[in-house]
């Protein structure tokens, strides 16, 4: 029987967390998802990270729908997505019909963004800022010169925007 893309995907997660050592596991659902269960739980260099593995399930719109809400409460949001042109971002946000004060970039160099968030932060003190990555695999770390990404790229990208996170008590939402 062919793997669905889905098992595809936790494939995948799982072969980037062995690689590096990561605890994880799949909580327990008794063969149906429940929603607000993520497909794996892992803990990797002191940090919990639940990790939905959904090929094409609308991760776009959900994450637009949380970050205009999130703004909309007063929360400084950032929404950067490497994946898909700023165009189809607003599209999607106003097929939406979404409100929030969302600020949008498509920076694929993580170090610019992290950099670019903190302008903002510094501009908006007080205000609890959530970043929303789309997608950690279209981000460059800086770690090749000529901007080659590898699997491992996302990985790195990912350990640099938490512990980012943790110095400045700053949220960062992830879809992949």
């Amino acid at each position: 029987m062919a793997a669905t893309p889905e098992k595809k995907v936790k494939a995948k997660v799982v072969e980037i967390l062995k690689a590096h050592g990561a605890y994880y596991f799949f909580p327990a659902t008794f063969g149906m998802g429940r929603s607000g269960v993520p497909d794996i739980v892992c803990c990797y260099k002191g940090t919990f990270i639940g990790i939905e593995c959904k090929a094409g399930a609308g991760k776009t719109t959900l994450s637009l729908t949380l970050a205009s809400s999130l703004a909309q409460e007063g929360h400084l949001v950032v929404y950067n997505t490497a994946e898909e042109s700023l165009h189809q971002l607003k599209r999607t946000y106003n097929r939406l019909n979404l409100r929030g004060p969302v600020r949008v970039g498509g920076e694929t160099n993580v170090k610019e963004l992290i950099s670019a968030t903190e302008k903002l932060r510094q501009k908006n003190p007080g205000k609890r800022t959530v970043v929303f990555v789309d997608s950690l695999q279209c981000l460059d770390d800086g770690h090749f010169s000529t901007g080659r990404i590898t699997s491992e790229t996302a990985v790195r990208s990912l350990e640099q925007l938490c512990e980012w996170a943790k110095e400045n008590y700053t949220n960062i939402v992830t879809g992949k």
